[in-house]
């Protein structure tokens, strides 16, 4: 294990010493920097490869029906699971019937707590809601 190196041990030093101690601060943080930036590219990597791990689940997982609509519904968008249910209520599917029959958040509450249970989904934020006059979570897609 290498020896910690500390104030005091510079300031005892004679300048030849010194000068070796500050070399071997700096080859160290540079090999930490190196490593910590070889974490980080093969963390991206890993994360590209989570994104397709993720999907290729989704298409595996046979999901309830309204589990579905919401993911689907969710898009690449930011929603409360109130705002969610408002938008899926207004939403017509091909038939002409809507996606929810209220616009209640119990049609949609539920659900995304089991997308995010899943990993599918995420809490991004806290909302402040008018309606329940409480702050709630805001959801997105991962």
């Amino acid at each position: 294990m290498k020896k910690v190196i500390n104030e005091e041990d510079i300031r005892k030093a004679t300048n030849l010493e010194r000068c070796k101690l500050i070399l071997a601060i700096i080859k160290r943080t540079s090999n930490i920097h190196t490593r910590h930036k070889n974490a980080l590219k093969e963390c991206r990597k890993m994360n590209n490869i989570t994104k397709q791990t993720r999907k290729e689940s989704f298409e595996r997982i046979q999901l309830k029906k309204k589990c579905k609509l919401i993911y689907e519904q969710l898009g690449s968008g930011e929603y409360t699971a109130r705002e969610l249910a408002i938008k899926m209520h207004n939403t017509k599917n091909e038939e002409g019937n809507r996606l929810l029959r209220t616009a209640e958040r119990q049609e949609t509450a539920p659900r995304l707590t089991e997308l995010v249970e899943l990993d599918l989904v995420k809490v991004i934020k806290k909302k402040y809601d008018e309606i329940s006059g409480c702050s709630v979570a805001v959801y997105k897609r991962k």
